[in-house]
């Protein structure tokens, strides 16, 4: 039974590297390639792609100093580290957020998207959506190019923010 459980982790490892370096891939290539961007990223998605990889780790450590060494663990736990920068960071560019999950680059379009600054975060808001639908983000929010990009969305699209106050100006 351990046999078949060890099988399927081993399965669902190779699975967790290999969708983790396609969409690491896909942003760096994203990254590169458009002209106007701002990097934000989340507190929380930093921790939590510091914690993963330090778990798979520590379990490889463990089974080296036991004589039974998984290199699998070792394997996903730097797969895990290499995708820190696409699992913590969003791309903001003119035409919205690049989505990294797909083979075609796609974006969540400004259409889509409100947002508000606070002096702890930037809350990004999806507006189709009913339910979670905002997202925060602590890190590069104070940065010039993501301070010009969300200033630029919405007059771009000759839109206005729903989210800011008064009549709907962005002057």
């Amino acid at each position: 039974m351990a046999d078949i459980i060890d099988k399927i982790f081993f399965v669902a490892l190779c699975v967790l590297c290999a969708v983790a370096l396609f969409t690491l891939t896909k942003w760096l290539i994203a990254y590169a390639t458009e002209k106007e961007k701002a990097l934000v990223g989340s507190r929380e998605s930093l921790l939590a792609g510091i914690i993963a990889p330090a778990l798979f780790l520590l379990v490889f450590i463990i089974e080296l100093l036991t004589g039974k060494t998984e290199w699998i663990y070792l394997i996903a736990g730097v797969c895990e580290i290499v995708y820190l920068p696409a699992a913590t960071f969003s791309i903001l560019t003119s035409k919205g957020i690049c989505r990294n999950f797909s083979l075609k680059r796609s974006y969540v379009p400004v259409s889509e998207l409100s947002y508000e600054f606070t002096d702890q975060y930037l809350a990004m808001y999806f507006n189709n959506r009913k339910k979670n639908n905002m997202v925060k983000y602590h890190i590069g929010i104070k940065n010039m190019d993501t301070v010009k990009m969300l200033a630029d969305w919405y007059p771009k699209h000759n839109m206005t923010n729903p989210l800011l106050p008064g009549d709907g100006d962005n002057d």
